[in-house]
């Protein structure tokens, strides 16, 4: 892998050649990961992991950036199995979710996020999504984990609403004590963050 910024050179073991492949490739990520796993002989769970963690690496040194707004860092395949396709779209929304507010602060993430398209879906499959999305959180782990409600609040509202579901993002504060708090809420009532009483409502989306 050529640096032209730099002037450097990098390269790729066997296996982070395949997931650079897959990271890059326009479509049919899942399937590729699926089999990467029957190739190396390992869990689906592990290849997911590993996948997470080489992308994050290569976001952090800007080796690649999400593919535009509104979108994962690499556009989730379909598959027959509903639930895989779905796990990896809510890995991909945290890991997106976390470059954005790293790299280019609140304001912007906030805005692009602001003009995402919205899901028309009710609640009715809302809890199997965040039931995905609660077990993909076990393959990434944030800098404030479990306490970063922003970061995981606006991965949450993004993921659903790519999976179809109308979501609304909310800010809120306390008087006393003092607090901020950012939740997701579906149909009005509060998703995965329940302690949400006492919050006065500051900013939706």
């Amino acid at each position: 892998m050529l640096d032209l910024r730099q002037g450097t050179y990098r390269v790729l073991d066997k296996v982070a050649s395949d997931f650079w492949v897959v990271a890059t490739a326009a479509d049919h990520q899942t399937s590729s990961l699926l089999a990467l796993a029957g190739k190396y002989g390992v869990a689906e769970d592990r290849i997911l992991a590993d996948y997470a963690a080489f992308v994050k690496t290569c976001l952090q040194q800007d080796l690649l950036e999400p593919a535009g707004e509104g979108q994962a860092v690499v556009a989730p395949a379909q598959s027959a199995r509903q639930a895989q396709p779905n796990s990896l779209l809510a890995l991909q929304s945290m890991i997106a979710t976390a470059w954005l507010l790293s790299w280019r602060g609140f304001g912007t993430t906030y805005q692009r996020y602001s003009a995402m398209p919205r899901g028309t879906a009710a609640a009715a499959n809302a809890d199997e999504h965040l039931d995905r999305f609660c077990r993909a959180e076990n393959f990434f782990v944030a800098r404030r984990a479990p306490d970063d409600c922003l970061l995981r609040s606006l991965s949450l509202f993004r993921y659903l609403n790519q999976t179809g579901v109308l979501a609304v993002h909310v800010i809120g504060v306390r008087r006393f004590p003092f607090g901020a708090h950012a939740w997701v809420e579906v149909d009005g009532e509060p998703m995965q963050q329940l302690h949400v009483h006492g919050y006065a409502p500051l900013a939706w989306m």
